[in-house]
């Protein structure tokens, strides 16, 4: 991995801190939208939050344990969102799947199984409304917590304490992926898509953080290490990589939750059921089971 200048390092913790604010301000924002675009609102404020917690910890080393607190509670808020998420994103799921239905008979299964899943939605949207109306108090926390990530020690954190923070992400990835290959459990295939998520958002915000004017200008005075095209150029190709990965664990597991949610929604006739079990079984079983690195 490359080094990067003395003087680059607290501009690296500027940018983190910097970014954060802003995602928190997507999610703040993406939240409050209108119950009709609550899917879309949702879903983006999620990935804003997964972002925040994959920049937080890049600078673990420094951040801790002030930031655990906050770290651990954008957790509890991403989950609180999950049940509204994953009901909408198993109709995306088999929609992708009527588009490639080899014929009218399974588009018209598709169909008619839709119509049981969109109502699940409605519910689990109302049901998320009826606890938190117009989702005041998720977007208080949400501020709340933003605060306390602003107060962090961002300008402590140095190159060292990112190298270190992306090494562990990496190993807890390899872990996961030992584990997730000695079987065909669902659960640890998609702890081991979480994992490498996090490394990947990771590489994302740090070559976010070196294409940033003043960091480039940093590296200009020169200490004979490695230049910012060449840390940009590093994280950039290992994004990349890692991003065919997350994709292919990702259709798998939207596969699994199609299955799950088929398996358990009313309304879903038992004849439609076995069909649409029959296809998901297909499905998963044709997708790769070793994706690489």
């Amino acid at each position: 991995m490359p080094n990067a200048t003395k003087s680059t390092q607290t501009r690296l913790g500027i940018c983190l801190h910097a970014y954060v604010l802003q995602q928190f301000d997507v999610a703040g924002r993406s939240i409050g939208c209108s119950r009709e675009r609550l899917h879309t609102g949702v879903h983006e404020a999620r990935k804003a939050i997964r972002r925040v917690r994959a920049a937080l910890d890049l600078g673990r080393a420094r951040l801790w344990p002030d930031a655990a607190v906050v770290f651990d509670e954008l957790r509890d808020l991403c989950r609180g969102l999950s049940q509204v998420r994953d009901a909408y994103a198993v109709i995306e799921t088999l929609d992708h799947l009527r588009k490639q239905a080899p014929d009218a008979d399974q588009r018209d299964l598709l169909k008619r199984v839709r119509k049981s899943l969109i109502e699940r939605h409605a519910k689990a949207a109302s049901y998320l409304l009826m606890q938190d109306a117009g989702l005041r108090r998720f977007r208080a926390r949400l501020h709340h917590l933003r605060e306390l990530a602003e107060a962090l020690s961002w300008s402590e954190i140095d190159a060292t304490n990112i190298r270190a923070s992306l090494a562990r992400s990496d190993h807890r990835a390899e872990r996961a992926a030992h584990a997730a290959k000695k079987t065909q459990h669902g659960r640890l295939r998609h702890r081991w898509r979480r994992r490498l998520r996090r490394l990947r958002h990771q590489m994302m915000i740090l070559e976010l953080a070196l294409s940033w004017r003043f960091v480039e200008d940093a590296t200009s005075t020169g200490h004979g290490d490695e230049s910012t095209s060449e840390w940009k150029a590093f994280v950039r190709v290992s994004a990349t990589m890692l991003g065919h990965t997350t994709d292919l664990l990702g259709h798998e597991h939207d596969l699994r939750m199609l299955r799950a949610a088929a398996r358990s929604t009313r309304g879903i006739k038992a004849g439609d059921r076995t069909e649409i079990l029959k296809i998901l079984r297909q499905k998963i079983d044709a997708t790769p089971k070793w994706p690489s690195r």
